[in-house]
């Protein structure tokens, strides 16, 4: 950040937009020049003695006052138990995560009875309902919400592998297998209008466009649009949808408040500028 000497003057925290993950994408040299100088991951791991980065499930018996187990808990996942659990420890519990699986424990000892694949990023808790004597276990599945704004889908999300479908999945004893969504099919970049810019430029809508637009769009797949993927008819208007709220139907509402033109022509030029990084590196590839 600024504060700390580098070019960012803020970042919105976790619960309105993006913020930095120690995870093993997390290298405090390339961030030095955006938000200062930051420990290492090697310094960040040695104040911990466990996982930098984890989620855990524990269990808790408030009549022995111990922990009978403790799980991982996939990253943006939830759980839900049981009504017999609470009488009958033995029944089950769910677990649903990022790599579409939904997970069902035995309650009284974390063991693994079931995983049942679904094709989706599972990102809400599932509840367990019952109709004329028969349980079912619903789940609403789709990446989306807040995490939009943590980066682009999570290396173990289904939303990489299958179309980010939102929908609701209902299982229960004996169901059949449940049918995954279309298979994502990355397209490739089209060649990039020309550059204009200078360097000056391109580092000035880096910083404008971490600082005001990261909340929502990453460079990357992900729920929002990713702009170095912009056609020539957006490439147009691009000033137009910033400033002027030409998209705001669609949900991109105009920023003329808080950016200048000159704000809106260098963020422009910095997602050229990305746009050509992606098509020089996929034409790269493309000769291999």
């Amino acid at each position: 950040m600024a504060h700390n000497g580098g070019d960012v003057k803020f970042l919105d925290g976790f619960f309105t937009a993006n913020g930095i993950f120690p995870d093993d994408t997390y290298d405090a040299g390339d961030l030095k020049r955006l938000y200062g100088p930051l420990p290492s991951l090697e310094q960040i791991k040695a104040t911990r003695k466990v996982k930098v980065v984890r989620e855990l499930i524990r269990a808790w018996d408030p009549v022995a006052q111990k922990k009978p187990f403790g799980n991982t808990k996939p990253r943006r996942a939830c759980v839900a138990t049981t009504a017999a659990s609470c009488r009958r420890p033995a029944i089950s519990y769910f677990k649903a995560g990022a790599s579409g699986g939904l997970w069902v424990y035995a309650a009284d000892s974390g063991k693994v009875l079931k995983v049942i694949h679904t094709g989706s990023h599972i990102m809400a808790a599932p509840t367990t309902y019952a109709v004329n004597g028969e349980q079912y276990v619903a789940v609403q599945v789709g990446y989306g919400g807040t995490a939009i704004a943590e980066g682009s889908f999570p290396p173990s999300s289904a939303a990489l592998k299958y179309e980010n479908a939102n929908r609701v999945i209902a299982f229960k004893l004996g169901g059949g297998p449940v049918p995954t969504p279309k298979a994502r099919v990355t397209e490739l970049f089209e060649k990039p209008p020309e550059q204009a810019a200078d360097k000056e430029a391109i580092h000035a809508g880096e910083i404008k466009f971490i600082e005001e637009c990261s909340r929502c769009h990453t460079l990357g797949s992900s729920v929002t649009p990713d702009l170095r993927r912009l056609n020539p008819g957006l490439h147009a208007a691009f000033k137009d949808i910033v400033l002027r709220g030409a998209l705001a139907p669609a949900g991109m509402e105009r920023f003329d408040d808080i950016l200048s033109e000159k704000d809106v022509d260098n963020i422009h030029a910095y997602l050229i500028d990305q746009s050509w990084v992606a098509y020089r590196a996929q034409e790269t590839a493309a000769r291999k």
